[in-house]
C-alpha cells in the first residue's frame, strides 16, 4: 500500500470519528436543552402535581399575583374570558371582585371551578398571561384532600344496606307473616332505603369534589409596580413617596393649627383696642404717686 493511499485512510477515519463526536455532542446537547425549558416552564408552573397521580384527591388551587394597578382589571378580564373559552362544562365563574382601596389602590379576584383535567393548564396559562403584564407571582397553592377512603365507605354502606333490603323485600312476601312483624319490618326497610340514600348522596358529593376543582386567582396592585427595577427609578419613587408624606404632615399640622393662630391674634388684636385699655384701666386702677 502507497503511502498516499495510508493518508487517505487515516483522514477518513479521523473524519468518521469527529462525526460521531459531533453527534453525540448533540444528543447530550439536547436533553439538556429540553430540560433547561422544561425548568423554564417549572418556574411559573406552580406546583407540579398531575390530576391522574391522585385520582381520588380533591385539589383547591390558589394563585396571588402583584402587579400595578390598571394591569389589575385587565388580567382579572383575561382569565375570565379564558375560562369562558372552555366553556361551561370545563370551567364556570363562581366568583369575582373587584375593589379600589384608600390611598388609590387595587385589589381583586376571580373564583372558578374547572374540570379536574384542566386545572392545572388553565393556572398555568394565567401565571403566563400575569407575566406579560409585568405581574409577579407571590404565591401559588395547591391543597389536596384524599376521598378514597369516605368513598369507600359511602361504597360499603350502600352495599351492606341495599342487601338487607333485599331481604327484607322477600321476607315481606311471605304470607305467613303477622302484621305486627310485617309493620316493624316495613319501618325498618324505611330507614334502611334513608340511609341506602343518603349513602348514595355522600358518594356522590364526594365524586363531584373531586371532578369539579375550584380555583381563585387574587389580585394585589400597587403604584410602585408601575416603576422598574431599575434602583435610579426606585430611589426617585421612595423620595417622591417621603416629599408626599412630609408634605401631607405639614398641611394637616395647619389646617389644625391655624384655627387656633387666628384666635390668638383676634385676642392680641383686641387687647390692644381702646375699650380693651379703658376696661384694664376700671379693673386695675393705678394708684398715684405720692
Amino acid at each position: 500500500m502507497t503511502h498516499t493511499a495510508r493518508m487517505y485512510r487515516v483522514s477518513q477515519k479521523l473524519a468518521l470519528l469527529s462525526s460521531s463526536l459531533l453527534a453525540l455532542s448533540s444528543c447530550s446537547e439536547k436533553p439538556a436543552e429540553e430540560a433547561a425549558m422544561d425548568a423554564k416552564e417549572a418556574s411559573y408552573a406552580g406546583p407540579q402535581i398531575s390530576a391522574t397521580a391522585a385520582p381520588n384527591v380533591a385539589f383547591v388551587y390558589d394563585y396571588a399575583f402583584s402587579l400595578p394597578n390598571s394591569a389589575v382589571p385587565v388580567l382579572q378580564e383575561q382569565n375570565a374570558a379564558a375560562c369562558e373559552k372552555l366553556g361551561p362544562t370545563k370551567c364556570q365563574i363562581t366568583g369575582m371582585h373587584y375593589n379600589l382601596v384608600r390611598g388609590g389602590g387595587v385589589t381583586g379576584s376571580l373564583s372558578v371551578s374547572l374540570d379536574r383535567n384542566f386545572a392545572r393548564s388553565f393556572g398555568k396559562d394565567g401565571v403566563a398571561a400575569a407575566e406579560k403584564l409585568g405581574a409577579k407571582l407571590t404565591s401559588a397553592s395547591i391543597e389536596g384532600q384524599d376521598l378514597a377512603g369516605q368513598i369507600a365507605a359511602s361504597k360499603r354502606g350502600s352495599t351492606a344496606n341495599a342487601l338487607q333490603i333485599a331481604d327484607i323485600e322477600s321476607q315481606l312476601k311471605e304470607p305467613t307473616l303477622g302484621d305486627r312483624e310485617r309493620a316493624e319490618m316495613r319501618s325498618q326497610l324505611e330507614s334502611l332505603r334513608s340511609a341506602l340514600e343518603e349513602s348514595r348522596n355522600t358518594q356522590a358529593a364526594s365524586e363531584t369534589q373531586i371532578a369539579l376543582t375550584p380555583m381563585t386567582l387574587r389580585y394585589y396592585g400597587s403604584d410602585e409596580m408601575s416603576l422598574s427595577d431599575n434602583p435610579i427609578t426606585s430611589a426617585g419613587g421612595a423620595f417622591l413617596a417621603s416629599a408626599t408624606s412630609i408634605l401631607t404632615i405639614l398641611l394637616f399640622g395647619l389646617a389644625y393649627g391655624l384655627p387656633w393662630i387666628a384666635v390668638a391674634l383676634l385676642i392680641i388684636a383686641l387687647w390692644r383696642t381702646t375699650p380693651a385699655r379703658k376696661l384694664r384701666a376700671f379693673l386695675m386702677p393705678t394708684k398715684p404717686e405720692s
